[in-house]
């Protein structure tokens, strides 16, 4: 049954991959805009439209087409921004919330480090969970030192008398 998931969820997880270089591209380019001159800044925006490109190129189930379509639009504005030297800040900020929200839609993770997988607790480490809170310290750990007392509350010391 995994390998028939597998292979029905293969071009989607593909694309989903492929958009999320598209993303990183952009990221870095927003957060390198600022230092680089305006000559590189639209350079590298023409190598996300080129790098865009490559992806509606390649072959795609139709159940696909709706992400590329949107992944188009992204790609038509970046070039019309260059072209008619336009506000590229603002254009690539667009772009980027776009490609986000589509890459949400697309569901699956960018970054595959994390586990989806949560541990489940089994029934007896509630219970000894449970045991531990009732029970003082650990036997290991040393009793918490006394508190100090001053002279008038000590039960050994002497009351205070008139004399």
């Amino acid at each position: 049954m995994e390998f028939k998931k597998f292979l029905l969820t293969e071009q989607h997880e593909y694309l989903s991959g492929k958009i999320g270089d598209v993303l990183t591209g952009v990221h870095e380019l927003i957060q390198g805009g600022k230092q680089i001159g305006a000559r590189q800044l639209v350079r590298h925006s023409e190598g996300i439209v080129n790098q865009i490109r490559k992806i509606l190129h390649t072959s795609w189930p139709r159940t696909e087409y709706k992400y590329l379509r949107k992944l188009q639009k992204c790609g038509v504005a970046l070039a019309k921004c260059i072209d008619e030297k336009g506000d590229l800040q603002d254009t690539l900020n667009s772009v980027r919330h776009e490609i986000e929200q589509l890459s949400h839609k697309l569901g699956e993770p960018i970054n595959t480090l994390g586990t989806s997988k949560k541990r489940k607790p089994k029934e007896n480490d509630g219970e000894k969970q449970a045991g531990h809170q009732n029970q003082g310290p650990p036997p290991n750990m040393p009793a918490p030192p006394p508190e100090p007392q001053t002279a008038d509350e000590s039960p050994n010391s002497p009351s205070p008398t008139k004399t």
